[in-house]
């Protein structure tokens, strides 16, 4: 059996959170879901900002991401794009 290289490994991370907070996102209220965003969103700038979050982090040989692709938009770009470019590769994968 035969293998294929496909560059290093990427792992994703997401940020875990209360099951308050996820009932706040899924509310029927935009307001109230875009506040617990934007509490969500500006939590995890100020971690990835602390220099020492930073360089623990970099130490463990993360990339850390940039501002925008810190946001639900930016993270849901990446795992497209990524999506996109392992797709081809898993489907031609022997079964």
């Amino acid at each position: 059996m035969g293998s294929v290289w496909m560059g290093p490994s990427v792992a994703f991370s997401g940020t875990l959170s209360p099951r308050q907070v996820r009932e706040m996102i899924c509310a029927e209220d935009e307001e109230g879901r875009q506040q617990a965003l934007d509490k969500l969103v500006g939590a995890l700038d100020k971690a990835l900002n602390y220099e020492g979050t930073k360089k623990r982090l970099l130490d463990l040989g993360t990339v850390l991401p940039t501002a925008e692709e810190r946001t639900p938009a930016g993270f849901a770009a990446l795992i497209k794009r990524d999506a996109d470019k392992l797709t081809p590769a898993l489907a031609s994968a022997p079964k």
